[in-house]
């Protein structure tokens, strides 16, 4: 049985698009000259990510080092595509 959707997908597409736009928006301005590439897309984040990947020169995938030893720990995503990226990827740590 398939649970009724209570989100309008366009809307909430579209605040995402709104939220990414937000957070790009000052490092768009400090390297204007650096090309990026964003897409919101919906489903599993590897899987998404690896299928991007296809097509890119580097993947930068964040890493909150929650658990552990902050400089080293990664997440499941970043560790996922250190293993499976068809490109180089950098995993940035927040402070």
């Amino acid at each position: 049985m398939a649970l009724p959707l209570f989100s309008d997908p366009g809307a909430v597409r579209a605040a995402e698009e709104e939220s990414l736009e937000r957070a790009l928006g000052p490092w768009r301005t400090r390297y204007p000259a650096v090309d990026v590439h964003t897409e919101v897309v919906e489903g599993r984040p590897v899987p998404a990510l690896v299928e991007a990947a296809k097509e890119a020169r580097l993947v930068v995938v964040g890493a909150s080092g929650r658990h552990g030893l902050p400089r080293f720990a990664l997440g499941s995503t970043a560790h996922s595509m250190l293993h499976r990226s068809p490109c180089p990827v950098t995993v940035a740590h927040t402070r």
